[in-house]
């Protein structure tokens, strides 16, 4: 595996293990972060701000299972997509993700993500 596919499967796994400091890690500290999610777009700057943007969307899931991930190339950029089931709010849900990402010196410098949203299993 190549070391910037390396960084998406890190995220992935990142993710998984709900470890947000690590997400944060992966990211540039200057980074382009936009998602598109059911209410919106939302973007961020910063490394900070985009991991915890992350952790409001999965950190009160409990617990938070990995059912399927990819991690490649498509057309010069980086691609990865994955799907968890999690336990929120008292019932489970399904999320899926899918994301285009560049990687300078090990680390995340853009990132565009479309999300499916928690949908009730």
């Amino acid at each position: 595996m190549f070391p910037d596919i390396q960084v998406g499967a890190a995220w992935i796994e990142a993710l998984a293990a709900q470890d947000f400091e690590k997400l944060q890690s992966l990211l540039a500290p200057d980074v382009r972060f936009r998602a598109l999610i059911p209410p919106g777009q939302r973007e961020d700057a910063t490394a900070a701000d985009a991991a915890a943007r992350v952790g409001g969307w999965f950190g009160d899931a409990d617990p938070l299972e990995l059912v399927d991930s990819k991690v490649g190339r498509f057309a010069g950029r980086l691609h990865m997509s994955y799907r968890f089931d999690a336990f929120e709010e008292g019932r489970w849900h399904a999320v899926e993700q899918k994301a285009y990402f560049d990687v300078q010196d090990g680390r995340i410098t853009a990132m565009d993500l479309l999300c499916s949203g928690f949908r009730p299993i």
